[in-house]
């Protein structure tokens, strides 16, 4: 993943340079793959469930919650109290992934509120997903799926797959379009452990699905107008390989694109997501005139309950709750929910406080 961000932070930074769409002089990454390299080094893997002994009788453990494959989150203690940090807290009805632990006890929580003002749909994902593929070959158009390439895109993978087992839908083409999400499906298949589904299901999926691994075959991809599948990167759609596709078919009404989730502030995906008419990329805006569906049942997220019923697993009270990774409206959402249904005391942490854990 860091990888990867470097080189499409690299890509982005010599394109502003290229066709001057730039404030700085020069555009620069926020870090080269130079730095990775060198970063890499420093990261030394851990196992589940077992505490790892630093200095002071401070230990610490990772532990699973589902939000990805090798997510965790993390409970550290001192000889006084204990620490629990969430993470990007996953959902207990993941498609592929084992449902997350439970931590017992904290005296402090860290937690995060990404959904902390909403719960997610019941709705079937697959039956959404079936009426949005159906659609689209109506319209006898491309289908391009913006998914984040790291468990989405797998998700997308393996339920499309599904429906085409169970003669739902035709055996229309499906490509995963990022070098990234190829990696990624490879590492589902190491690591099974992670899985609901066994690793002969996934194998089937993987082969089920067109692996694109040049950008001229993405250029050729994109221009082609027929009746296809294509999963690329990014989800929010603020760089990688779907940016071609857009360009190519945002201005095509026979085009079908999916806003596959969460989009933030300021990204393609959310002025998408919004209703907006025209997008900006690389510097030209791009009318909107492809149709835009939503599926809002396969975030990697926890909403607003899950988190509450995750939490309340804790057996005492902690001292201090700290809402943080989300946007003011639903942190704000979250800590008033957590107070009322569980009587913690909670803040919303702003950028460069900090508090005393006695």
């Amino acid at each position: 993943m860091l990888k990867d961000s470097a080189k499409i932070q690299e890509e982005d930074a010599e394109n502003a340079n290229l066709f001057g769409y730039t404030k700085h002089s020069p555009a620069l990454p926020l870090y080269e793959l130079k730095d990775v390299e060198n970063t890499l080094p420093l990261i030394n893997p851990c196992p589940l469930d077992e505490f790892f002994n630093l200095e002071n009788g401070i230990r610490f453990r990772f532990r699973g919650n589902a939000h990805i494959p090798g997510a965790a989150f993390i409970e550290l203690d001192t000889p006084s109290r204990r620490i629990l940090f969430s993470g990007d807290l996953g959902r207990p009805g993941d498609p592929m992934l084992q449902a997350p632990e439970k931590p017992d006890k904290a005296d402090y929580v860290i937690v995060e509120s990404t959904y902390g003002d909403r719960v997610h749909p019941t709705d079937s994902t697959e039956d959404n997903l079936l009426r949005i593929i159906h659609k689209s070959l109506q319209n006898h158009g491309p289908l391009l799926v913006p998914s984040f390439t790291v468990d989405r895109a797998q998700d997308f993978m393996y339920l499309i797959w599904k429906l085409k087992q169970e003669n739902k839908i035709p055996d229309i083409p499906v490509y995963l379009d990022s070098p990234m999400g190829i990696d990624v499906s490879k590492l589902f298949l190491k690591y099974p452990e992670w899985l609901k589904i066994g690793t002969d299901v996934f194998t089937e999926v993987f082969k089920s699905t067109r692996m694109v691994t040049s950008i001229e075959e993405t250029r050729h991809l994109a221009k082609n107008k027929h009746p296809k599948i294509i999963i690329a990167g990014s989800g929010m759609m603020n760089g990688g390989r779907i940016l071609t596709y857009l360009e190519e078919q945002l201005g095509n009404p026979q085009a079908t694109i999916i806003i596959p989730g969460y989009q933030a502030a300021g990204t393609r995906g959310r002025t998408l997501s919004e209703g907006g008419t025209e997008i900006k990329i690389h510097g030209i805006y791009y009318k909107v005139k492809a149709a835009i569906e939503h599926i809002h049942t396969m975030s990697s997220h926890a909403g607003q309950d899950e988190i509450i019923g995750w939490l309340s697993a804790i057996k005492n009270k902690p001292k201090q709750t700290f809402i943080v990774h989300g946007e003011p409206q639903s942190a704000n959402a979250l800590r008033l929910k957590i107070k009322d249904k569980l009587g913690w005391q909670c803040i919303v942490p702003q950028l460069m406080d900090s508090a005393n854990l006695n």
